[in-house]
């Protein structure tokens, strides 16, 4: 799959935010969220220096970044409440220690096979964790509410599939689309890119296209992903170096977005704008959806920046073989690849 690919903030130091964040409110305090950048902060060893850094790209800018997603993704799965008032609290401080690559891996290894209805999930993963065995029934409150959370969440990604009442892992033969059926492969790869969102696009981007230019005789220098609420619309970053010493800097914008929803002249102009700002000397705009007609003939103006729509997306996954496997006449998509952990 290429080199590793810088990140802003990584996967392993999202875990270790989200560890903090969840150790700040087990000591049972309703906190702002202001309070709790200043605590995690203080557990990570940012500097006092480095506590005043107000750039974009500072460690205390990147780490609230995070820190706001995370408290978000805590919320929706029920393990944090939030008041009026903006204060966040701990519902079951024991339930949530679990760490979610724990629940996630129990849920889609009892899940092989024919599958189970919901219920059966919940008991044994109360079973599991331990919290069938506790008196009172607030540790399986929570524990149910954060599978609940996370079983749709499995499914929106498509690693597991809804059959009536029961629920059950992806297959291989699920994903497998024999030769002939681009246009089918095509929509599930789509949608399964689109399913995990704009942050899972900004790292599939910069790794799918720092394969393509490896492929084609440049050799990557830098390849990372900018993207976060202070980006200056720029979501990555991949710099190369061809045969002969020139060097390139791409910046590249994406946006994750179901088929019928275009990309306007507008945006486009904004992304060239950030582009001649940033001193990029190419830029790529990339859809899952499509662009304008207008944005079409604004991009046909600009000899150094193009546009990546679905479709064209599409064909250069297949090229290289980017998340595909060739199997007995057809293609498996690699579920592992199209993973939050790329």
């Amino acid at each position: 799959m290429g080199s590793k690919i810088k990140r802003a903030v990584t996967s392993s130091e999202r875990a270790r935010v989200r560890r903090d964040i969840l150790a700040v409110l087990g000591k049972g305090q309703a906190l702002f969220r202001r309070e709790i950048n200043t605590a995690v902060a203080r557990m990570r060893g940012l500097s006092a220096a480095e506590g005043r850094d107000n750039a974009p790209d500072s460690r205390r800018n990147l780490l609230n970044s995070a820190i706001g997603t995370l408290l978000s993704d805590l919320c929706r799965e029920g393990a944090v409440l939030r008041s009026a008032e903006g204060r966040y609290l701990l519902t079951c401080p024991a339930v949530h220690a679990i760490r979610e690559a724990e629940l996630r891996e129990a849920i889609l290894a009892f899940s092989k096979g024919e599958g189970h209805p919901r219920g059966e999930i919940y008991a044994h993963i109360e079973e599991l964790f331990g919290t069938a065995k506790t008196a009172g029934r607030e540790d399986d409150n929570a524990l149910r509410c954060r599978a609940e959370s996370l079983i749709t969440r499995l499914l929106d990604e498509g690693e597991l599939i809804a059959e009536g009442e029961y629920v059950r892992r992806v297959r291989e033969e699920d994903e497998f689309f024999p030769d002939g059926q681009e246009d089918a492969l095509r929509a599930r790869y789509l949608e399964l890119l689109h399913r995990q969102g704009g942050p899972f696009l900004e790292r599939f981007a910069v790794a799918l296209l720092s394969d393509y230019y490896k492929a084609t005789g440049r050799t990557v220098t830098c390849a990372e992903v900018i993207g976060g609420s202070q980006d200056g619309g720029i979501d990555g970053r991949i710099d190369t170096t061809d045969a002969l010493g020139f060097r390139e800097t791409i910046l590249i914008q994406t946006k994750c977005r179901r088929s019928n929803i275009h990309v306007t002249e507008r945006e486009l102009r904004g992304f060239w704008g950030a582009v001649c700002a940033e001193g990029g000397s190419r830029g790529i705009f990339l859809t899952t959806s499509y662009f304008h007609e207008a944005g079409l003939r604004f991009l046909s103006r600009l000899p150094s920046c193009v546009g990546i729509d679905g479709e064209r997306l599409f064909s250069l996954i297949l090229d290289r073989r980017f998340g595909l496997h060739r199997k007995g006449g057809g293609y498996v998509i690699d579920r592992k690849l199209l993973s939050e952990s790329l």
